[in-house]
């Protein structure tokens, strides 16, 4: 692969971006969550509220401000909802794997999992999800 290829592929302004949108996802499928709690709701409540609302968040502003397409909206929800839940699992069993098998510090083992989840969440959503 050239340095080009990567660049194109690998496009730092759009990756800030996304990371900026996980960011705020987090905050707004965490808060939900909070008010799932002060509701005394189950935690199964509060938590499938919390994520849902995060998806639906994350999908729209990658689909508006990160990679700025049009149309297709449900075939590319789809598959953003397939990719991601999938990169979720792969992300936790790969937790479970450095902790409980390699016995890998927690804070590390979680840390490297979200820095790996991300850069796959961002290439794969920008050729798989976001592209025409």
């Amino acid at each position: 692969m050239t340095l080009t290829q990567f660049q194109k592929l690998f496009n730092f302004r759009q990756f800030i971006l996304y990371s900026s949108v996980g960011i705020l996802n987090t905050i707004v499928g965490v808060s939900f969550m909070a008010l799932g709690v002060y509701l005394e709701w189950s935690y199964v409540a509060y938590t499938l509220l919390g994520y849902s609302i995060a998806f639906c968040v994350s999908f729209t502003l990658n689909f508006k401000v990160t990679f700025k397409v049009q149309g297709k909206t449900k075939k590319r929800a789809i598959r953003f909802l397939c990719f991601n839940l999938l990169n979720l699992a792969c992300a936790q069993a790969l937790q479970i794997l450095l902790i409980e098998k390699y016995e890998i510090q927690e804070y590390v083992a979680v840390a490297a999992t979200m820095v790996l989840y991300t850069i796959v969440g961002f290439i794969v959503n920008k050729k798989f999800v976001y592209n025409d």
